[in-house]
């Protein structure tokens, strides 16, 4: 399981230039404009026939809209069932009512922790899929906002209090002290016609609030033992829904706040998403469409690709 916590990988960022060349696109933007986010799997296992209705379930999860980066997998246990899922449902599945369903990260061990897990309802999945602050949370990124910090409140008011605070403080000096990288003529070009600035948001959430339950669970998900934090966590957001690390206890530091926002608004020295620190969470958004709608840049370079056009 990928460790967001440890940001030794951020201190150390320079050491991609030697994995790409170096442009001059910020993180935040470069990973907007190129980077898709890794498909969530959402694994249905059955033995009697799934139901027309689950049928059109599980096609809408997938479909949308809204979209979102899932896939959906049917296993059926009264026949052959690749290994992989078949050690997935051995661990997590066996003592489980059927039609059982576990959603994982595509790029996760069969054995990982799962993003969530529970049975084959509407009521149940579909907040999976969508919800008000993944709303939210798009809408800022899409504006093409540096980063969205998500304050997944522990319910202690004083807790909470102070680590809003000291976010608001911080972004707030770091917006405006933070200096972007000047943009060259060489390497990769911007792809979209978003202002390039620096523009920090902060959004909360309330560990009980039932409409934000499952986007919650697959956030806890993401790094071990991350559910067992007792006190407020930050988890800064970028690119699509890129979750870069999470901020709590000895770390959630005026320091630790300036390091994230550095690195996402220095060069973007390594292009490749995977060689980079983060994990993607499941966004219901049409990001084709939305960065379409910004427009090209005002001065393209003759080889920037031109958006592709949507069939009516």
């Amino acid at each position: 399981m990928f460790t967001k916590r440890v940001l030794i990988a951020l201190l150390a960022a320079p050491i991609f230039a030697m994995v790409a060349h170096a442009c001059s696109i910020p993180v935040f933007r470069y990973a907007l404009e190129r980077w898709e986010l890794t498909p969530y799997e959402i694994v249905v296992f059955h033995k009697a026939p799934l139901e027309a209705d689950a049928k059109a379930l599980l096609g809408s999860l997938s479909m949308g809209p809204p979209s979102a980066n899932v896939r959906v997998e049917t296993y059926d246990l009264t026949k052959d069932v690749p290994k992989f899922y078949q050690k997935l449902f051995n661990k997590f599945g066996k003592d489980q009512p059927l039609p059982w369903v576990a959603v994982r990260m595509g790029d996760a061990e069969a054995t990982a922790p799962l993003a969530w897990s529970g049975p084959l309802k509407a009521e149940a999945l579909r907040p999976l899929i969508s919800s008000p602050a993944r709303e939210k949370l798009v809408d800022h990124l899409k504006r093409g906002e540096t980063a969205v910090f998500m304050l997944l409140e522990c319910g202690d008011r004083a807790k909470d209090d102070e680590a809003r605070d000291l976010l608001a403080k911080e972004l707030a000096r770091l917006e405006k002290g933070i200096q972007l990288p000047a943009q060259s003529d060489e390497g990769p070009q911007l792809r979209t016609g978003l202002p390039l600035k620096v523009v920090f948001s902060i959004l909360a959430l309330k560990r009980d609030d039932p409409a934000e339950h499952a986007f919650i669970q697959t956030i806890l998900s993401t790094e071990e033992n991350l559910d067992r934090v007792k006190g407020p966590i930050v988890l800064p957001v970028f690119g699509r829904g890129r979750l870069l690390c999470s901020l709590f206890g000895e770390d959630l530091t005026a320091k630790q706040i300036g390091t994230v926002t550095r690195f996402l608004c220095s060069e973007c020295s390594c292009q490749v998403k995977e060689l980079n620190p983060g994990v993607d969470l499941l966004i219901p958004a049409d990001w084709r469409e939305l960065l379409e709608k910004a427009g090209p840049p005002a001065t393209p370079r003759p080889d920037t690709p031109e958006p592709r056009s949507r069939k009516k």
